[in-house]
């Protein structure tokens, strides 16, 4: 299913492809283009997890009354809906970073981030995947973070608004606000809670760690590390949100003067 994840990702691209040729861009490389429906894919993508997530989320427990942020029993016990949600993502992500990898050859920070992000989310999906150990948040807990993309299609919508020479305008405005707010709140408050939650269960599962297996114990260690380590990255790109936005705050303060003024 990870195949045919990655393979409706591109047939999806080739399908817009043609399509997007037709827009008044002619000056547009091909890397360009990639880009651009490699954002429209990444939004199709964000809409759709984060529904699912949403759904694993609040309306999976046993007891209709709990949810995976109040019930450890649901936390700990995932169902097929959560594995068929995690290979998803595991094909989205590979599809993007071959995509990215074969079209961006900028060498700045940033690319190298969301190299890492996305090889990061890759192995700790794959890995919950695979462990699947009944009695641990790890699957679960990654498919409650794909809830923090709820914030991945205004970061989009935002490149897209810039290609249409719309940067400026009301709707650019409202976008930037709402995905300052959903990154900042949604985000981040969703993967300290699921770092915590994890790292508890750890503490509290230590006693009984000598009973798991060697690859067990690995798989546990590659969660939680990509776990802190999405959270890092987030905590960094969070801090360019925030400069960004009191940069905005500063012009609106004081508006360009029109020549002659």
């Amino acid at each position: 299913m990870t195949f045919a994840t990655y393979l409706f990702s591109g047939i999806l691209c080739h399908l817009l492809l043609p399509s997007y040729r037709h827009l008044p861009l002619p000056h547009f490389t091909s890397k360009k283009r990639v880009d651009y429906l490699t954002r429209v894919i990444a939004i199709l993508h964000a809409l759709l997890v984060t529904a699912l997530a949403y759904y694993g989320i609040f309306h999976l427990c046993d007891d209709n009354k709990q949810s995976i942020l109040s019930s450890r029993q649901c936390l700990t016990t995932p169902k097929l809906f959560h594995l068929l949600s995690a290979i998803i993502t595991i094909g989205y992500l590979s599809f993007d970073l071959l995509a990215t990898a074969s079209f961006n050859h900028e060498n700045n920070p940033l690319t190298y981030q969301t190299y890492m992000h996305h090889v990061a989310g890759i192995v700790a999906f794959a890995t919950a995947l695979v462990l699947r150990v009944q009695g641990s948040p790890f699957l679960i807990g990654a498919i409650a973070n794909q809830f923090t993309e709820i914030s991945t299609p205004f970061m989009n919508l935002r490149q897209i608004l810039y290609v249409h020479k719309m940067e400026n305008s009301v709707c650019a405005t409202v976008n930037k606000i709402v995905f300052a707010f959903t990154f900042l709140v949604v985000r981040l408050l969703f993967q300290i809670y699921f770092a915590y939650v994890s790292l508890f269960w750890l503490l509290d599962e230590y006693p009984n760690l000598p009973g798991y297996s060697g690859w067990e114990l690995l798989g546990f260690t590659i969660c939680w590390v990509a776990q802190v380590l999405g959270l890092l990255l987030n905590f960094s790109w969070a801090s360019l949100i925030v400069k960004q936005l009191m940069r905005m705050v500063g012009s609106n303060k004081h508006p360009r003067k029109k020549k002659g003024e």
